[in-house]
Formats: C-alpha cells, structure tokens, sequence
C-alpha cells in the first residue's frame, strides 16, 4: 500500500479535547506538492488550502466514501469538515450528522458557521445508525453525510460507497484507528494519529491515485 503522509497541526484537538468548532485546521505537507497531474476526480474544498494541498483531488471526494481512523473518537474530528459542512449549509444544502459519539454543541456548530436549519442531527441512541446513513446517501436529499461507526464491516462501508456513488454527495464515516488493518472500499482513507508535539494525517488510500 503506497501512503501519503502529512504533518499537521491540529493544536485544538490535542490541547483541548472538546475544541472551539469555529478553529481551523493548520496543515504543513511534508511533501509540497501530493496532487498528481492530469487528476480527473470530482471534488470539493475542505475549506482549508493546505489541506487541499495535501488530499489527492484537491478537496473531499464527491460520490465516494471518505473513511477517516480516530485513535479514540470523541466529536471533536468533526473539526476537521465544519468548514465544507458550514459551506453546504450557507447555500441551503442539508447535511445530516449521525451518531456522534457525544453531543454536539449546537452554539460551536453555528460560530463556526453552520446553519443549523439545514442540518439533520441523528443521535447516537438510533439502534441502526448505518442504516440511516446509508439511506440519507441513497435519498439524495443531503449534500453531506457525517457517521460515526464503532466498527464497520467492509459490507457496511462498501454500501455506504456504492449509496454515495449515486450523487454528488460527501459521504464520510468516522472510526477506530484500530479498524486500519482491515480492508476498505472507501475512495478516500484517512487517520488522525495525536502526538505530543502535535497530531498528524496520513492519507492511507485514494482510489485512482494512490496503488493500495
């Protein structure tokens, strides 16, 4: 599996584990240039430059899964999407979020500039969260689609991608770091490692531009 890796400074998340959602993310590539050229893949901006840099395509993958590993999920790597999801949001585009880990706070979502009359929160509580997910994607009614999963199978996430492959949809699912040896149909893969000095990204897969 071939792995871009990216240092980035994510002081909110490691200093604070419950961040301002209104912060941004600082990305600092150890590589200074990660897109390839002649890239023919559908995306949209993360709201943040660097991080565009950094993610093969430019921006998030649209009509494909984005699987992001977490140490220890706790809400706040929400961070890392409010400012594609409050973009959404500002131009009237429902976004649904489901299953955070621990409730949202509503005043952070909306300092850091979400709308929330265009969001659909699905607590955590809901017996089948993938189910919901999958056919939030699947209705085509939502621009966004945030999970939270404690594990997924690769059955699960492989519906998940082929719901979001429907639309124009971001689709992205959260879940252990410990998941990151098992298999992933997911267009885009990430993980947020945390450090003492800061916390890092590691883009471990991108469909077509990455071999994995």
């Amino acid at each position: 599996m071939s792995a871009t890796t990216a240092t980035t400074l994510l002081r909110s998340l490691l200093t604070n584990p419950h961040p301002s959602f209104g912060e941004r993310f600082g990305v600092s590539p150890i590589w200074p240039e990660t897109r390839r050229s002649g890239l023919a893949m559908r995306s949209r901006p993360s709201g943040n430059a660097s991080l565009d840099a950094l993610l093969p395509g430019g921006g998030w993958p649209l009509g494909g899964l984005t699987e992001i590993l977490v140490e220890q999920p706790d809400g706040s790597e929400l961070e890392l999407l409010l400012p594609a999801l409050a973009a959404l949001t500002r131009a009237r585009r429902r976004v649904a979020i489901i299953g955070s880990p621990t409730p949202l706070d509503h005043a952070r979502l909306t300092a850091a500039g979400i709308d929330l009359a265009h969001v659909v929160l699905v607590d955590a509580i809901v017996s089948d969260s993938h189910w919901n997910a999958e056919q939030h994607l699947r209705a085509g009614g939502c621009s966004a689609v945030v999970l939270w999963q404690l594990h997924a199978d690769y059955r699960q996430l492989r519906r998940l991608h082929c719901a979001a492959e429907t639309g124009t949809t971001l689709a992205f699912v959260f879940q252990p770091a410990s998941t990151m040896g098992q298999p992933s149909p997911a267009a885009l893969r990430l993980k947020i490692s945390r450090g003492e000095s800061g916390s890092s990204i590691e883009v471990l897969k991108c469909r077509g531009i990455l071999n994995a």
